[in-house]
């Protein structure tokens, strides 16, 4: 992935409306403390560029994870702000996270580059939901909420075909997770 160079890149982006990053590190000794290194930021990097160069208004959608704050979330607890401050500094994978949405979130209204920060919380294989999709966390980071990846799979290929979910969630960073029972959406 971090070898694809700018030709590569323009060459992959010809016709395309959307590009859409769901890469993360492997969990285990060597995908959180080895290489590559800033592989979601470096990546992040590398696909706003392609798409800077084209100049063509296209959606970058990027997948995070909902420890990482977003503009406009409620403060977090101080056990949570301390949790989240020692894994940015001891989990390299999480620091990444921190940069690469922080990237994305620094183009703001950019004329080619139009952004969206999906935030899922804690991934599972299970069947695809309905999605509960949130601006916020709804509630504490643990116990944490399931997202199934089908589920999140599902709301990011909503927002490449659905023009109506594409605008209300573009330039922001919704949270998204299964839907219980008692549990309402932001989502029309």
């Amino acid at each position: 992935m971090l070898e694809i160079t700018d030709a590569e890149w323009d060459r992959h982006l010809e016709g395309c409306g959307a590009v859409v990053s769901c890469l993360g590190h492997v969990i285990g000794v060597r995908g959180i403390w080895g290489p590559p290194w800033r592989l979601c930021t470096r990546a992040a990097r590398e696909a706003a560029s392609a798409i800077e160069r084209r100049g063509e208004p296209t959606r970058l959608i990027l997948m995070n994870t909902v420890g990482v704050p977003a503009p406009g979330d409620p403060a977090r607890s101080l056990g949570e702000r301390a949790l989240l401050a020692a894994l940015r500094v001891a989990v390299p994978p999480h620091a990444d996270n921190i940069a690469a949405a922080a990237l994305v979130r620094s183009l703001g209204e950019h004329p080619s580059v139009r952004w969206c920060v999906v935030r899922p919380d804690a991934l599972t294989e299970d069947e695809p939901a309905e999605p509960a999709v949130s601006a916020s966390p709804p509630g504490p980071l643990f116990p944490g909420m399931k997202s199934s990846r089908a589920t999140i799979a599902a709301f990011m290929v909503r927002l490449v075909t659905d023009d109506d979910a594409w605008e209300a969630w573009r330039q922001r960073s919704p949270v998204v997770v299964d839907a219980q029972d008692d549990q309402a959406s932001e989502e029309a």
